[in-house]
């Protein structure tokens, strides 16, 4: 397994996605450009674990989801009568916890601080939702798996529930 690891490292798919680490210039969420799904690509393809280069990648995204502006509207809505239904995309935690686990580059201070939010945002019914329409009552299925796939990673790394 570490050789097919080491092999998907030198891949030419993984040396497109480390092109991030030139300089990105968009935001760290830009589908399929950004840091944010680098990580999570290099994640996907069996990237070698530990890889120091991802570091700068992991810190842009983090400062992204730690910035002030991340949880407020339009990014995070609450509706004023259904205060236990924020809609939030709880994906961009749940890939950002399970990216990090499987890369080896978890952030010990911050990934913590992900995984209380997501379930902080967690909706009555068990999952999550980013549908900003007050008439939304239900979790939504593509919403809720990236979530728990960071979350069951996150329990069987740690052990916290």
């Amino acid at each position: 397994m570490c050789k097919l690891r080491r092999a998907i490292g030198s891949s030419e798919m993984a040396k497109q996605l480390l092109l991030a680490l030139n300089g990105e210039r968009f935001n760290p969420y830009r589908k399929w450009q950004g840091p944010h799904w680098m990580l999570y690509s290099l994640a996907e393809i069996g990237f070698s674990e530990g890889d120091k280069r991802l570091l700068p990648l992991r810190q842009r995204v983090m400062d992204w989801m730690f910035a002030p502006v991340f949880l407020k509207s339009p990014s995070t809505v609450f509706v004023p009568d259904q205060p236990r239904r924020p809609r939030h995309c709880a994906s961009m935690e749940g890939n950002t916890i399970w990216a990090q686990l499987v890369l080896g580059i978890v952030d010990e201070e911050h990934v913590p601080l992900l995984v209380d939010r997501l379930v902080a945002f967690q909706w009555p019914d068990g999952g999550w939702n980013c549908d900003k329409r007050p008439g939304a009552h239900t979790s939504s299925v593509q919403e809720t798996l990236l979530p728990l796939r960071g979350l069951a990673y996150w329990y069987r790394a740690t052990g916290d529930e």
